[in-house]
């Protein structure tokens, strides 16, 4: 097949729009292209001249079918023979144009008849090994043009076969590139489910997405950021944000604990107030015994004979003491059980601000990463 020179096309199905400017198509109509424009509407002519614009969907390049090879042959061999002016049919040189004497043109000697035979002769015999060696160099020049034209036909196949195969993989690579896609886009949204949710993923993680990442994007632009140093700039970011999540946590986390000391301290304040309550109490109680003591001795010996009512009242007066000593009881162990409470949530706060100096300390190896990877950019 041979490609003309123009723009042709033919049409692979009928097309017909109704109005002025439109070409109407036909399957296998054969149309000159006039304008090809970018839109894929073209301007041109068909073998029934008519104009209009077309489709250039609905149509396909037309190729000219190669010529018969014996009929090459013999248009070449025509050619040959034209240029180098020999007849085809004899072999001989083509006759020499006769010259035309002129009134102006100089007088030439005529040489003797046998000289102009002898040269004739020797002529017709230069004529005739020239001609011998002009065949056999046509001859050679026509086989190594049909060499020529096999090595061309078959570089052309190769290279169509060749471009075929890119295409194919082109193909596959786009398809494998778009599924690709769509693993970082999925990849992309747990990332963000793990990011709400206050975690970073692994560093195989990012590893791994960074392989996917190189494999789908290809080194289009190279003044561009790599796509691993993307990734990990992309985790280094979410470490961040990780981070400052944690530490608005842990800052309304160390209001509460603040509140929290606060009424511990309330509480405390009146736990001591009521133990030094508790302590003046006792003591006058201890002193109040003391003097009944005192007075029960001195009734007991000088009213031996007033014992039985005085051990009644007595009695009567240790029962009043027992439930007072059983309510002090009572608000001792009160007092006791809330001590503990505010114990246990001392230690609840204590826990708290041990996991702030541990956030603490994950911050300062943070920011120490972050001057590492900014000398080693630097460096880079």
């Amino acid at each position: 097949m041979v490609q003309p020179a123009e723009h042709v096309v033919y049409a692979i199905h009928d097309y017909e729009i109704p109005g002025k400017g439109f070409l109407p198509l036909k399957a296998g109509d054969v149309i000159y292209v006039v304008d090809a424009d970018a839109s894929g509407w073209w301007l041109g002519i068909n073998l029934r001249r008519q104009r209009g614009v077309f489709p250039s969907t609905y149509t396909l390049p037309y190729v000219f079918p190669a010529p018969p090879a014996d009929l090459l042959r013999d248009v070449q061999l025509l050619l040959l023979a034209r240029e180098f002016q020999v007849d085809l049919v004899s072999g001989a040189p083509v006759a020499l144009r006769e010259l035309k004497a002129t009134p102006h043109s100089p007088s030439h000697v005529l040489a003797s008849a046998d000289f102009l035979r002898d040269e004739l002769q020797r002529l017709l015999l230069e004529r005739e090994a020239a001609r011998k060696t002009v065949m056999d160099r046509l001859t050679q020049l026509l086989g190594s043009q049909e060499r020529r034209r096999v090595q061309q036909r078959q570089a052309v196949e190769a290279q169509r076969a060749y471009e075929q195969q890119c295409d194919s993989n082109d193909e596959k690579m786009r398809e494998a590139r778009g599924e690709l896609q769509d693993v970082i886009g999925s990849i992309g949204e747990r990332r963000e489910v793990l990011l709400l949710k206050g975690k970073v993923p692994p560093a195989a993680w990012y590893h791994a997405l960074a392989d996917v990442v190189d494999a789908a994007l290809p080194d289009s632009n190279a003044d561009a950021v790599p796509p691993r140093e993307a990734v990990w700039r992309a985790a280094l970011k979410d470490v961040k944000a990780v981070v400052r999540q944690q530490e608005k946590l842990l800052a309304a986390l160390s209001s509460r604990c603040a509140e929290a000391e606060a009424a511990f301290t309330e509480a405390a304040a009146a736990l001591q107030t009521r133990v030094e309550w508790r302590d003046t109490n006792v003591a006058a109680m201890l002193a109040y015994w003391a003097d009944v003591a005192a007075q029960t001795k001195l009734t007991y010996i000088s009213r031996k004979t007033e014992r039985d009512a005085a051990e009644a009242a007595h009695q009567q007066e240790a029962a009043q003491l027992r439930r007072r000593l059983e309510e002090g009881k009572r608000c001792f162990s009160e007092a006791k059980e809330t001590y503990r409470k505010l114990k246990r949530e001392a230690q609840t706060v204590s826990d708290a601000l041990r996991q702030q100096e541990t956030l603490n300390a994950l911050s300062r190896e943070i920011a120490h990463a972050d001057s590492e990877i900014a000398v080693r950019q630097q460096r880079a």
